[in-house]
């Protein structure tokens, strides 16, 4: 699966950093290589399921184009991490085929975490107006859906804290653009407190579980 070469990618080269080690740096580049085979870099799209470990067929044949839009983000943001460990242009440039795709899909209509995470970690690397107002739409255009929402989703906790890192170094490092005047600041903020209060009422507190007959 693309989401899962790119999630163990992010996973290995965190391990490598933290421990100052580059024990799976060969691996990673091997999953690298798995995600370019499944992208399209002309139309920066993704190719989601290859076929492996099934009765009588593991030959990485083509399954199933589309499973996922977490797919997308996770393999992106694979892509970033592993140019930020080794410099090697042809992960960023992957990477921004396939942000040229989510602006051009608009991919702000999914309220990605996943998008958020990539947008943040490839604007550490690559300076343009379109994809910090990207990001910048991928939160502010779905603050309402956000901040509404009933359930204590914790996907739209991550994609506020992916994108106020991002917006936090816009202003730290003074990077303006046009976008930045249609930016509701003060709402997001607002809607950041508001969904880390909400998220407790998805913890089962000692306090309420020991009145049950079975709290188990």
């Amino acid at each position: 699966k693309l989401g899962g070469n790119g999630i163990a990618i992010c996973a290995l080269i965190e391990y490598m950093e933290t421990f100052q080690t580059d024990k799976y740096l060969e691996l990673c580049e091997m999953l690298g290589n798995g995600i370019l085979t499944m992208l399209d870099q002309n139309t920066g799209k993704y190719y989601h399921v290859l076929y492996f470990g099934e009765k009588e067929r593991s030959d990485f044949s083509r399954k199933v184009e589309y499973r996922t839009v977490y797919y997308d983000g996770e393999a992106t943001l694979g892509l970033c991490k592993l140019y930020g460990l080794t410099g090697d242009e042809k992960w960023l440039n992957a990477a921004k085929a396939a942000v040229e795709n989510f602006i051009r899909e608009d991919y702000v209509r999914y309220k990605d975490h996943w998008v958020a995470y990539a947008m943040n970690e490839i604007t550490k690397y690559v300076d343009d107006a379109r994809y910090y107002e990207f990001a910048l739409r991928n939160v502010n255009e779905n603050l309402d859906k956000i901040y509404f929402t009933g359930t204590s989703y914790h996907t739209y906790m991550e994609l506020l804290m992916a994108t106020f890192e991002l917006y936090d170094r816009m202003v730290e490092n003074n990077i303006m653009v046009d976008y930045m005047e249609k930016f509701d600041a003060r709402y997001f903020i607002d809607t950041i407190f508001h969904r880390a209060d909400h998220m407790l009422n998805g913890y089962f507190y000692p306090e309420y579980a020991m009145y049950l007959k079975k709290p188990s």
